[in-house]
């Protein structure tokens, strides 16, 4: 192979890879008792200002699938659909509806559906997979 080969073939695997490997350090899948999402990034990360970093990212939620944006400023990361959001951060990992309004905070919006808290409840046979 040339050189031109080799840097053709590193460019597409690098390419293939940066579109599936969530580098929001989010999970592939979170599911428990109440119910199961799928975490698939569809565009790389980017750096808009340091040091916050955004992607694109597919929620699939029941067989329904929403286009969904993610971002990761220091140890918080939240992607947010048009009827879910999955949140990351120190105090652990949710997945939750906010029944399509923009998501807040704890603003009363928001309907757990899974959890893993460090400081509260862990929901019911919850498992997060990093595929």
């Amino acid at each position: 192979m040339n050189l031109f080969s080799n840097i053709s073939i590193a460019f597409i695997v690098l390419t293939m890879g940066a579109a599936s490997a969530n580098e929001l350090r989010l999970p592939s899948k979170i599911s428990c008792a109440n119910g199961s999402v799928t975490i698939e990034q569809t565009s790389p990360a980017i750096t808009e200002y340091e040091p916050t970093i955004t992607a694109a990212f597919k929620l699939t939620v029941n067989g329904y699938t929403e286009a969904a944006a993610g971002y990761q400023n220091g140890n918080v990361t939240q992607v947010v659909s048009k009827n879910y959001y999955v949140f990351s951060g120190t105090g652990g990992l949710t997945f939750a509806s906010h029944k399509g309004k923009p998501y807040f905070g704890n603003d009363g919006n928001a309907e757990e559906i899974c959890t893993n808290s460090k400081y509260g409840e862990t929901s019911p046979g919850f498992s997060a997979s990093y595929e």
